[in-house]
């Protein structure tokens, strides 16, 4: 029976045991403890368990815990002392994804404006057990900038305004890809032969009137596009948004 253990050097009454450790989760341990008596040596089994973690640092930006609506929100997830292939997560006000389960990478996509807490949860002897869970807001995708031949503002020749062809809408400093915006409608305000002139578009396009107003009004008289108006074309159902008016002088 002894031959089935290892056995350990006992020194003032204590056993010393040490095992290196090659994997994460809990691991179980025991053995027996060996006792002279009057009638022979008498074991007692013992065990118990420990939980194997690898060394870890977690940053968590609270502020900035902020999920988007109609893009996929990278997640990466872990809980110490377990491999991401035995940790789960769900959310609330949405749904998450696996993309790589062993290395704890997931998508989520919340459903609406808000609030959204993401649980993890543990397979411990068989059993799904909670771990804990992360609150994040839910916002919309923030909206984009007007632009004409790639300027915002300031002066912009006139024919870089006509080969521009239209009103375009970047989003900036956003690190999601594949969003995109597309101008709806917006309205064109200069003054052409000495009055001022307005022509409301829809679409992203120039007219061809607005075309020959550009063509013909004199250097140094500023172009005004207002309520202009931007949706999404790479998700479904999205609100349309209103941007800030671009102003600019022709050279």
């Amino acid at each position: 029976m002894v031959g089935d253990y290892d056995t350990v050097k006992v020194v003032n009454a204590k056993g010393l045991f040490a095992k290196r450790t090659t994997s994460e989760g809990i691991k179980k341990w025991g053995g027996l403890i060996a006792m002279k008596t009057e009638t022979g040596t008498k074991y007692y089994p013992f065990g118990g368990e420990y939980l194997v973690a690898s060394k870890s640092v977690v940053v968590s930006p609270v502020n900035m815990n902020v999920f988007y609506l109609e893009v996929d929100n990278p997640v990466k997830i872990s809980v110490p002392g377990f491999a991401a292939a035995d940790i789960t997560a769900s959310m609330s006000n949405g749904n998450m994804r696996a993309t790589k389960k062993s290395s704890g990478e997931y998508i989520a996509r919340p459903n609406k404006k808000g609030k959204s807490t993401v649980t993890l949860f543990a397979t411990i002897e068989g059993k799904r057990t909670r771990m804990g869970a992360m609150e994040f807001r839910v916002k919309e995708v923030p909206p984009p900038k007007p632009y004409i031949g790639g300027k915002s503002s300031g002066v912009i020749e006139k024919q870089r305004m006509l080969a521009a062809g239209g009103i375009q809408a970047k989003l900036e400093d956003f690190d999601f890809k594949g969003v995109r915006y597309k101008i709806i409608s917006y309205s064109f305000t200069t003054v052409y032969k000495g009055d001022q002139v307005t022509e409301t578009v829809k679409g992203q396009k120039f007219t061809q009137r607005i075309n020959t107003i550009i063509n013909n009004t004199k250097s140094g008289n500023s172009i005004t596009v207002s309520n202009i108006m931007a949706r999404r074309t790479d998700a479904k159902g999205t609100a349309t948004r209103p941007l800030p008016p671009l102003v600019l002088k022709l050279k």
